[in-house]
């Protein structure tokens, strides 16, 4: 599937520079003074004067720059032991980016911030944005589990390392790195509880543990945070890993995401799609019991039901809408055993483990089932021990 980023951006109130046209005037800080650094050596006061950015704005960018080893100061010629003359700035890096490059878009909006006058938010995008199985995916899995309330940020939260990889990949894509997310652990305040486990002990066992299952920079701070109450008993299974939330705090690119998730799901016409799509709606929503004989998919958008629902009718899978109840929201209901066989067929939950396992066993409780699926069922849950 491929979307023209025009057709994505036109319903949002941004502008945009075509490939080719110069940056200089919608570039903002950092960027505009490695840009003005490009063409020679210059002191405080020649950048000063170049730009319509304050000293101060310019010194804070200098040594973040600094700090970062893209520029290199100069220090300036002693006087005497009281006074020197300017230091100077030169560029070390290489990659300067001057007019918009070939394939690409910068789309920009200026934004009115509480006493600190106007800002530009800018973001550079494929012309065409080329949208493969996993990331359709990706699309899925935020419908489930991505924040919808926040319009700041786009934040997904997961105890399934192989979504989170998953979702990291799609924002790869778009050139935004490991380094600009930022991260969170949440666990049930029943854990402790439960595990006989003191909180630094989890915390530090988590981390590690994520460290080892998502690209997580060395430098980053990963917060922890737990949620619920604090004794009882756990209705389900116990996460001590807990979930791991993932956060890339941006306006322009939610804006960006939500219109491009809209037009990808209207775009969504055959077979392979809908099960893309389904794969990461299902592992991320989904409830997939080892025993009963249903699976459940619970949520208040009822749109979004529906449109599952019809994404299954194109695969083969009828399912149905069930309304909502003084204890559950509504639900999209899955319950006969050729639709579970379907599911499993065309490998819906490979991302989540768990639910995998479970289709599988929930199948095998069917004495009806043939001895040639029984045997090909088996042989999957005894290489996934």
């Amino acid at each position: 599937m491929i979307i023209h980023t025009q057709d994505i951006i036109k319903n949002l109130e941004v502008k945009f520079l075509k490939e080719g046209m110069k940056i200089n005037k919608v570039i903002k800080g950092e960027e505009k003074i490695k840009l003005i650094l490009s063409e020679r050596k210059m002191t405080t006061n020649e950048i000063y004067k170049e730009t319509n950015l304050t000293s101060r704005t310019i010194r804070k960018c200098l040594f973040k720059l600094e700090k970062k080893k893209e520029v290199k100061r100069i220090k300036g010629k002693e006087i005497n032991k009281k006074v020197r003359h300017c230091d100077s700035w030169i560029l070390n890096s290489k990659d300067i980016i001057k007019k918009v490059p070939q394939n690409k878009i910068l789309v920009y909006y200026r934004r009115e911030h509480y006493n600190q006058g106007y800002r530009q938010h800018y973001m550079f995008f494929l012309k065409k944005i080329i949208l493969n199985a996993e990331f359709l995916s990706a699309f899925g899995f935020f419908d489930a589990e991505g924040s919808k309330t926040k319009p700041k940020s786009t934040e997904v939260v997961n105890s399934e390392p192989s979504l989170i990889r998953l979702f990291i990949n799609f924002l790869d894509y778009f050139k935004i790195k490991t380094e600009n997310l930022s991260y969170k652990i949440i666990f049930n305040n029943k854990l402790p509880y439960l595990l006989k486990i003191p909180k630094k002990q989890i915390s530090n066992n988590a981390i590690k543990f994520w460290n080892s299952q998502v690209r997580i920079p060395e430098n980053k701070e990963i917060k922890t945070s737990y949620v619920g109450k604090p004794i009882g008993k756990s209705r389900a299974k116990v996460i001590k890993y807990g979930s791991l939330n993932i956060n890339y705090n941006n306006v322009l690119f939610r804006k960006f995401l939500f219109n491009l998730i809209k037009i990808a799901k209207d775009r969504i016409k055959d077979k392979e799609d809908s099960v893309a799509y389904l794969r990461g709606y299902f592992c991320g929503e989904a409830y997939v019991g080892e025993f009963d004989r249903e699976i459940q998919i619970g949520s208040n958008e009822i749109e979004q039901l529906i449109f599952s629902k019809k994404l299954l009718e194109k695969i083969g899978v009828k399912s149905s809408i069930c309304n909502k109840t003084s204890t559950s929201p509504p639900r999209l209901i899955i319950t006969r055993l050729k639709d579970f066989i379907i599911l499993e067929k065309e490998d819906i939950f490979r991302f989540h483990f768990d639910k995998k396992r479970n289709l599988i066993k929930k199948i095998l409780n069917y004495k009806i089932v043939d001895d040639s699926l029984r045997s090909r069922l088996v042989k999957k849950l005894e290489i996934s021990k």
